[in-house]
C-alpha cells in the first residue's frame, strides 16, 4: 500500500512539474531503470530507496 501511495505522488510530480525522471534519480542516487518499472508498477523499491524518493517527494511537497 505505501509502495502504490508514493507511485502515485511520484506519477502526479511528474506530470505536474513537468520534471524528468532523470533529475529526480540523479537526487536521489537510484538507477533510472528502477524508477521507470516502479513508476510502471512491474516491481516495487526496496525499503531504503522507497524512504529517499519518499523524502524528495516531501520536501517538493507532494
Amino acid at each position: 500500500m505505501v509502495q502504490e501511495l508514493v507511485r502515485r505522488r511520484l506519477i502526479k510530480f511528474l506530470n505536474e512539474k513537468g520534471v524528468s525522471q532523470t533529475f529526480i534519480c540523479k537526487h536521489i542516487k537510484l538507477p533510472n531503470s528502477i524508477l521507470t518499472v516502479f513508476k510502471q508498477g512491474k516491481k516495487d523499491l526496496y525499503t531504503d530507496h522507497l524512504n529517499k524518493l519518499d523524502e524528495f517527494l516531501r520536501k517538493e511537497s507532494y
